[in-house]
């Protein structure tokens, strides 16, 4: 076992999901990951080094797709791990508007990106369709179309015939939400009582109270709640997420609205929004001794973290 990992279970997971062919060692993954954020400093060779140190012994953790992608090569994968999308084509409910942000979708899985959106914009079931005199099958049979792409563009072959390939895939990570004043949010709550349905899919309810008009009445509230908790019971979906307050708390309320979140539910994200992630390992910074905090060495690792990130952000490609 590398003397780096403490386990086999962690060399297994570098291995299967970090490590490049060209990477004998996670050293080695280390020291690509640093080279190539440090190509864009003046002074290469000094910030190689620096950031090289802060990821030795994992120190500082940066987001899987950092730590897979950065110094490979391929220019089709990006370093973000997640991004928010939405319907954003004039007219979002069309035929046109759909398969524009299915297109996009396919691009950020293709890429290594995870994909979060809110459905709210598309009509609900048996609703009437003009032009075509036909009704729609609802926002939750759309959401096969994201379902099946996510799982044929992250599928691969199951083969592996080049030196140079990945010996690991990242699964198509998505999460949709819907609000509970939409008129499928029944079917939508209930749709992975099906087995295999919608199984690419983290699913929550956006809890708000800003609906104009009633299309479901329910005896309270409650109903509702109950009907959520039973299937998360059951189900293990969906979530809930209180978007009201989410709105009202954010920071930047004044210039974006949040209807939906990251794949893993905790970076709260608007359209167009991404999740880029790194992680300090706060028992490096703590003497085993005395038990008190390094703080010269945290402070030190943290500028120079950041420094990092923000390399990440003028150098990884944005499928969108």
């Amino acid at each position: 076992m590398d003397s780096a990992f403490t386990n086999d279970f962690s060399q297994e997971t570098w291995y299967q999901k970090y490590k490049l062919g060209t990477d004998s060692s996670i050293e080695d993954t280390w020291r690509r990951v640093a080279k190539d954020l440090a190509s864009i400093e003046k002074d290469t060779a000094k910030w190689t080094e620096e950031f090289f140190s802060i990821l030795k012994d994992f120190r500082f953790v940066p987001g899987g797709r950092i730590t897979s992608n950065a110094g490979s090569g391929l220019e089709g994968t990006t370093y973000i791990n997640c991004f928010v999308d939405g319907f954003t084509a004039a007219d979002q409910d069309s035929i046109e508007g759909i398969y524009t942000a299915l297109m996009r979708q396919a691009q950020i899985l293709k890429s290594e990106g995870g994909y979060g959106f809110c459905v709210d914009t598309l009509r609900p079931c048996g609703s009437h369709i003009g032009g075509i005199a036909n009704q729609s099958p609802g926002a939750v049979k759309f959401l096969e179309l994201w379902d099946k792409s996510s799982e044929i563009i992250t599928a691969g072959s199951g083969k592996k015939n080049r030196k140079d390939e990945k010996n690991f895939i990242r699964k198509g990570a998505q999460m949709v939400t819907l609000s509970c004043w939409h008129p499928d949010v029944v079917e939508y709550i209930e749709a992975k009582k099906t087995p295999g349905r919608l199984s690419k899919f983290n699913m929550s309810v956006l809890c708000k109270k800003d609906a104009t008009v009633t299309y479901h009445t329910f005896d309270s509230a409650r109903e509702l709640w109950d009907l959520v908790m039973d299937n998360t019971y059951n189900r293990n979906e969906p979530g809930v997420l209180f978007v009201d307050n989410m709105n009202t708390m954010n920071n930047l309320y004044y210039c974006e609205h949040i209807s939906a979140t990251n794949p893993c539910g905790e970076q709260v994200l608007p359209i167009g929004g991404v999740c880029l992630l790194g992680s300090l390992n706060l028992v490096h910074f703590i003497d085993i001794e005395t038990k008190e905090w390094k703080y010269d060495e945290l402070r030190e690792v943290v500028h120079k973290a950041v420094r990092f990130m923000d390399n990440v952000n003028d150098k990884t490609y944005v499928p969108l």
